[in-house]
């Protein structure tokens, strides 16, 4: 018998051994949320799901603390957790708020290596009950953090008895465990390998169905591809699938986040990585933790085949994504010391790949209706030398407004780049984005159509955005994907999830914090018994609505940043348009009605705009700005300079009331320096015959020296 096959027999043999000894423990908290949580498992076992949501619905309402958390989940067998994870809905969203809360108590313990190599020690040896409560003890305070220290255990050939029972505690700690160990993939010892292969298989999770398939297919050692391919019956197999499709697949999953690989139960606030011969983890902030994974998991895909186009497609799309949200954080002002060293790496990685590898990124970005990722890489196509490909064509008429709009910018950008005129539709997205009155936007989430239509028509007569959704899961895959929102408003009976589960998940949605949630009702007294704190607000009938105005006065969230951001980026490309030949006559129009309503940061660049591409009839929109008193002396610089060119193109003859305003304002003293050598520009380019100009010079030069007789 070869030694692999040997090691397997002792593995089976140890892990049959656990099995008989991992009987579930019967909790016994005397807090609510402990007592509720133990009655909903004891439903579980009996069938009775109905029973056991209502007693997890009173698990989420008894609002457990950290602590209590840490002790549900540390006392609760892994496979319970899993269960109620691969239930999804209600329970996956139980599942994923314990997980959250008892993140904090964990974080203080987790890292101490010197607590975990005390409870590693002479664990072969001891008796079954205090080997049970070691494996539970590191399972609950330290998860994937033991691994590195069992590592050395599994490379060994000599001791088969501490071998097998390290694989055996391995298996037993569940999920938490399987990511280090797929990083310890990577390691040059095939005994290494093949042993965690082994215990991969037995742990049961099937992020590893890839990277086994992909030792199945290139590992040069015999038996490590013997125990992945035993690893992967243990899984269920591949369904025919190669490794670089399994890994392409996962991997689009974190980038779409979805809950099955990428959410709470499942994340954690570090990475892992083989490198210098043992596992280094690097802390990564939550809001990019499925970004980085993806990465990850595309980079073991792209070992299987380099050349992979949708892998590199994908791998620009996760840093893009990340890109995203770097500027986001920076907008606002929120510290970005965390994320800015992983982000900067990703965005490295993307720049370095091809315009078909950005193309195919945006392609699968569009597909699934991933809006960070489709605007990160139309942002960095329109940065490219390039002409853009099919996918930037795709997204200028994309059903999300913001990646129309950013395509349109780009597409702008390559036809300045050479020299060629841009398309209508790609003038009417810049015109429309840069006029917009950046308005605040909401979320509807209820099953009620009557009452859902009469709410948002009346959110939209307040000048809001609106979205709707009837089920409470639609609802949030629209917050997921979306940048953010105002505000969200949520039914308090829903067809497929409770009003608990949407204002959990709202709260861990990172580009949501500090969104009010409010909760709609027939008994809006009854609602605000039952949630009290935990919603912004309660409403009944759209009469009610005077409440959202209190909520979001004075306040900005960082969508709407972003919006006015957008908006001078599309003036901008107007102005840059304008200089290839490109008619923006349509757009001006729009921009120039809106000159008044336009913050400076937005302004300066529509006003830029019209100089260049504006006509005649813009010029009194743009007069407005230039004799306010009240506009900043740039926006009155800017304004000037663009009658500048909008009278210097056209040539058109100037009325009495511009000479007027422009005589006065050239002999106004107490105007900004700046603005009167502008008005002088503006002057210089009206068509006026010399001898009215002459007048209109002399006259000046009378008021400027005090010569009230002439000259």
């Amino acid at each position: 018998m070869t030694g692999s096959r040997r090691l397997g027999r002792i593995a089976a043999l140890a892990f049959t051994s656990l099995s008989a000894l991992a009987v579930s423990s019967e909790l016994t908290y005397a807090q609510e949320a402990g007592r509720a949580f133990d009655e909903g498992v004891e439903m579980l076992n009996r069938g009775r799901e109905a029973d056991a949501l209502e007693a997890f619905r009173r698990v989420l309402a008894a609002d457990p603390s950290s602590e209590e958390a840490y002790q549900l989940w540390r006392n609760t067998e892994a496979s319970i957790w899993q269960d109620l994870i691969r239930r999804r809905g209600q329970f996956e969203l139980v599942t994923e708020r314990i997980m959250s809360l008892a993140t904090t108590r964990r974080a203080a313990l987790e890292r101490d290596t010197d607590v975990i190599r005390e409870k590693l020690t002479g664990l072969a040896e001891v008796d079954p009950i205090e080997r049970r409560r070691r494996v539970s003890s590191l399972r609950g305070e330290h998860g994937e953090f033991a691994v590195s220290l069992m590592l050395g255990a599994l490379a060994e050939e000599g001791d088969d008895d501490r071998r097998a029972t390290f694989m055996i505690t391995l298996a037993d700690m569940g999920p938490r465990v399987a990511l280090p160990l797929i990083a310890a993939l990577d390691a040059p010892n095939p005994s290494l390998r093949r042993n965690i292969a082994l215990t991969l298989g037995r742990l049961g999770d099937r992020r590893a169905r890839g990277p086994l398939a992909a030792l199945l297919e290139t590992d040069p050692d015999q038996g490590v591809r013997t125990a992945a391919q035993s690893a992967l019956q243990d899984l269920g197999g591949t369904a025919g699938r190669t490794a670089l499709e399994l890994l392409e697949q996962d991997g689009r999953a974190y980038l779409n986040r979805n809950l099955g690989i990428a959410g709470p139960a499942l994340a954690s606030d570090v990475v892992w990585d083989w490198s210098g011969g043992r596992l280094i983890s690097t802390d990564v902030p939550a809001s990019v933790y499925p970004d980085e994974m993806a990465r990850q998991t595309l980079f073991r895909a792209l070992s299987v085949n380099p050349g992979s186009l949708g892998t590199l497609g994908n791998l620009a799309r996760a840093g893009a994504r990340m890109g995203v949200e770097l500027d986001r954080l920076e907008l606002v002002g929120k510290d970005t010391s965390a994320l800015d060293a992983v982000a900067q790496r990703a965005l490295l990685t993307s720049s370095m790949l091809n315009d078909a590898a950005l193309d195919a990124g945006l392609a699968s970005a569009l597909e699934d209706s991933d809006i960070a990722g489709a605007v990160g890489l139309v942002r960095m196509i329109g940065d490219r030398p390039g002409t853009g490909g099919e996918s930037l064509r795709g997204a200028l008429i994309a059903r999300f407004p913001q990646v129309r709009e950013e395509a349109a910018i780009a597409a702008a950008h390559v036809a300045a780049r050479n020299n060629v005129s841009a398309s209508e539709a790609v003038v009417s997205l810049l015109g429309g984005s840069a006029s917009r009155d950046i308005q605040r936007s909401a979320l509807l989430i209820d099953p009620d159509g009557a009452r859902s239509g009469q709410l948002a028509q009346a959110l939209r007569s307040r000048g809001m955005v609106v979205q709707t959704a009837s089920r409470g899961a639609q609802g949030l895959s629209a917050l997921r994907r979306s940048p953010g929102v105002d505000l969200v408003i949520v039914a308090d009976l829903l067809p497929d999830l409770t009003v608990d589960q949407v204002l959990m998940d709202t709260q861990s949605i990172p580009q949501l914090e500090g969104t009010p949630v409010l909760v709609v009702s027939n008994d809006s007294a009854r609602a605000a018994e039952l949630y009290g704190e935990r919603a912004a607000g309660f409403l009944t009938t759209a009469e009610d609505l005077p409440v959202v105005e209190e909520l979001l006065a004075g306040t900005m969230n960082r969508d709407r940043e972003e919006a006015k951001r957008l908006a001078a980026r599309s003036a901008a490309a107007l102005a840059a348009l304008a200089g290839t030949g490109t008619s923006i006559s349509g757009a001006a129009d729009e921009v120039a009605a809106a000159l008044s309503n336009l913050g400076d940061s937005v302004l300066l660049p529509a006003l830029d705009a019209l100089g260049k591409g504006g006509e005649a009839r813009h010029s009194a929109a743009v007069m407005e700005i230039l004799g306010s008193s009240d506009a900043s002396n740039e926006s009155r610089t800017g304004a000037a300079d663009a009658l500048a060119g909008i009278f210097g193109r056209s040539g058109a003859a100037a009325d009495e009331t511009v000479l007027s305003m422009l005589e006065g304002m050239a002999a106004d003293t107490g105007l900004d320096r700046g603005v009167r050598s502008a008005v002088g520009r503006a002057f210089g380019s009206l068509g006026v015959d010399p001898q009215a100009r002459g007048s209109v010079l002399r006259s000046l030069e009378n008021a400027l020296t005090g010569n009230s007789e002439g000259k």
